[in-house]
């Protein structure tokens, strides 16, 4: 089998170690191998970097183990090409019990070029990502403050919520006043928000093309940007980013079997779902008419599922392009199967006792 680096590594990735199995090619065509473990300190982690660095190591794969693999990444990422594999991809091999075993594997399938590497954004991109993750999860932390507030509130037969629209607003927090405190500051969200809104003043070109698509808005925009980045070449094609993003059908979907979709990046999943919602209220819109029709045969939730699924791939092209949204508008469907719908129409009024005929219009 072809060999694809004169050197590589494999690396293992635990809580408190990594496991570092290297392969160098000889001359001869033979395959030397050394493993080394490390702690996962920064001074052990330029160690591990070091030794690679000594090594003349091209490439090394690692496997994306929780959050342990993200120091371990930004270390190395500076100072060699670093593909990082999602598990599922390499362990289909049983007998592989121990962390050596396993770098040596990943070090093994890395030498013939036989790991897929994982999408992972640019730096700049990761720290924007991490604070709109943030946002997200501060903002849900809220809401559910002020259900929990609300709820003991009517335990109490006090009826804040009559008086005040929001019971952790200004009014809601003078009659509250003693709630307040912590993680119910709203002024932690607003501080973060402002963060966002200066990392995101290099892409803005970007995000105002993201924001005129019905439904998304600026905050939607702002996520697809944090999670998919701005450089569509990674997938090579809209399908590509939809599976990233967990939004494509299953593959037995045709064979009226199970079209489960596959596990994805749920931020922007979830993210796009709620602009479906959205993009089907925005009359005189091609989402809407997708949403409806979708939904006369599957259900409002596949509805929006499969508008975030269109909304993922204009996203995509706007930005791979670098064009305009432009709207199909609301009778594009009719428009492309006019006469499967009108064949259809009259076949109905037929059922209901009527007799049809048609006549072009002028």
């Amino acid at each position: 089998m072809r060999k694809v680096f004169d050197v590589c590594a494999g690396i293992d990735v635990h809580k408190q170690s990594i496991v570092i199995c290297l392969l160098k090619v000889g001359q001869d065509g033979k395959v030397s191998q050394e493993v080394q473990t490390f702690g996962t300190t920064t001074r052990a982690l330029l160690e591990a970097l070091d030794w690679l660095m000594a090594a003349h190591c091209q490439s090394v794969a690692m496997e994306s183990t929780g959050v342990y693999w993200k120091p371990v990444f930004n270390l190395l990422e500076s100072s060699m090409k670093v593909v990082l594999v999602n598990v599922q991809h390499v362990k289909a091999l049983p007998g592989r019990k121990t962390g050596e075993q396993d770098s040596e594997w990943l070090a093994e399938l890395h030498l013939h070029g036989l790991v897929r590497s994982s999408f992972i954004p640019p730096r700049e991109i990761r720290e924007l990502r991490d604070l709109v993750r943030t946002r997200t999860k501060l903002i849900g932390e809220r809401a559910r403050h002020v259900n929990r507030t609300q709820k003991v509130l009517e335990d109490a037969n006090i009826k804040l919520g009559s008086m005040a629209s929001d019971i952790l607003g200004v009014s809601g927090r003078r009659m509250l006043n003693a709630l307040v405190a912590g993680e119910n500051d709203p002024t932690a969200v607003a501080g973060l928000t402002e963060e966002i809104e200066d990392r995101m003043r290099p892409f803005a070109e970007t995000h105002d093309r993201l924001d005129a698509i019905p439904g998304i808005g600026p905050d939607v925009a702002t996520v697809y940007i944090s999670e998919m980045g701005v450089d569509s070449s990674r997938w090579p094609s809209y399908r590509h980013a939809a599976s990233q993003a967990g939004l494509c059908p299953g593959h037995h979907e045709s064979k009226r079997k199970s079209g489960r979709r596959r596990h994805g990046n749920r931020w922007i999943k979830q993210a796009l779902v709620q602009a479906a919602w959205s993009a089907q209220r925005t009359a005189g819109t091609y989402m809407q008419a997708h949403f409806r029709r979708i939904r006369t045969r599957r259900g409002p939730k596949k509805s929006a599922v499969g508008v975030a699924h269109s909304l993922l791939v204009r996203c995509y092209v706007l930005v791979a392009n670098g064009v305009e949204y432009k709207d199909l508008g609301p009778t594009y469907f009719d428009d492309h199967a006019k006469e499967v719908l009108t064949k259809r129409l009259v076949r109905r009024l037929k059922q209901l006792g009527y007799d049809v005929a048609l006549t072009q219009a002028a």
